[in-house]
């Protein structure tokens, strides 16, 4: 993953057959950014992939490599999508990798809307709750996983049988911490 510059861009093994489209800000940007050259290096590879609408495994490896140096690219996680429908790419695979980057950045509101576009598109939850469970271990208040949870409570709880232990669940999140308002609010909206 070495970047080696030169005059105009960079050069970089395997992409040898894509021109860098580089970040254009105008002569005068009101608000300039210095990125790391790493970073600039593949968010120019990443407009170039972009413009041509590559849909490949570099591709699939490109981005997650931004959203390494940068979890909340909501370009990069909605590009990423693209990808994954256009290769029929195993959407199980792709929780995997979703869940690394969650637990990784638990409180990114992109993270969190890419795992839900992965179970919308599978139609399967079963994973989510202990999923969700784990993450609420670590921080019972965390709004995004809360927030989350009780979307799957409300897009499957019926239909999944979602519902059916999530009272214990709630009942043990509240005997670690009798004042969690988000688990008593999750309690009152979700499961009551």
């Amino acid at each position: 993953k070495e970047l080696v510059s030169k005059m105009a861009g960079f050069e970089r093994p395997g992409w040898e057959d894509v021109e860098p489209v580089v970040q254009n800000d105008g002569p005068n940007p009101v608000a300039y950014i210095s990125y790391k050259h790493d970073y600039a290096a593949l968010s120019d590879l990443f407009r170039a992939v972009m413009k041509s609408k590559e849909y490949s495994e570099r591709v699939l490896e490109l981005t997650g490599e931004l959203l390494d140096f940068n979890p909340a690219n909501y370009s990069a996680w909605q590009y990423r999508r693209e990808c994954l429908d256009a290769m029929n790419y195993n959407l199980y695979d792709e929780l995997r990798f979703s869940e690394e980057k969650t637990y990784d950045t638990s409180k990114n509101y992109q993270v969190w809307y890419h795992r839900r576009a992965i179970v919308e598109r599978l139609g399967d939850p079963s994973a989510e709750i202990p999923f969700i469970s784990n993450i609420l271990l670590e921080d019972a208040k965390n709004y995004h996983a809360w927030s989350y949870r009780q979307w799957l409570l409300l897009t499957y709880g019926q239909t999944k049988n979602l519902y059916d232990k999530e009272l214990d669940s709630m009942h043990s999140l509240l005997s670690l911490d009798h004042y969690n308002n988000s688990a008593w609010n999750h309690r009152y909206v979700g499961v009551d």
